[in-house]
């Protein structure tokens, strides 16, 4: 039997005489913007150093939240309601670690982080 359709490089059939164009973004494509006076292309190598205390400091809030979380589950079973105090403790510790990865692991920004700081 013949093929109707014509065979690309990849195997793939398509009808001859058409081209197709890359895939529509997705409803929900989220785009990230790039700082407008760039980043520092040596500080990567500096930020992976100075991250460390970041990490260890992360690394025990992120234990600490751990049973915070549990019992936040358990007020939650019995009253209905998340305590105001350990919602700001496990959203403190939330903002810490993102502000932590967003300066050392994916290198959005060269503002150093600071240490020790829940809040906004």
């Amino acid at each position: 039997m013949a093929s109707t359709g014509t065979t690309g490089s990849s195997g793939t059939t398509g009808t001859p005489g058409t081209a197709q164009g890359p895939p529509a973004p997705a409803e929900g494509f989220v785009t990230a913007v790039y700082p407008a006076d760039g980043l520092n292309r040596v500080l990567p190598l500096v930020k992976w150093l100075t991250a460390i205390p970041h990490l260890v400091i992360g690394t025990i809030l992120f234990l600490s939240a751990v049973p915070v979380v549990f019992l936040a589950g358990v007020a939650i079973f019995f009253t209905g309601e998340y305590p105001e105090s350990l919602f700001r403790y496990t959203t403190g510790v939330q903002r810490y670690i993102n502000r932590g990865v967003s300066y050392a692991m994916t290198l959005t920004t060269d503002k150093y982080p600071p240490l020790f700081r829940l809040s906004e």
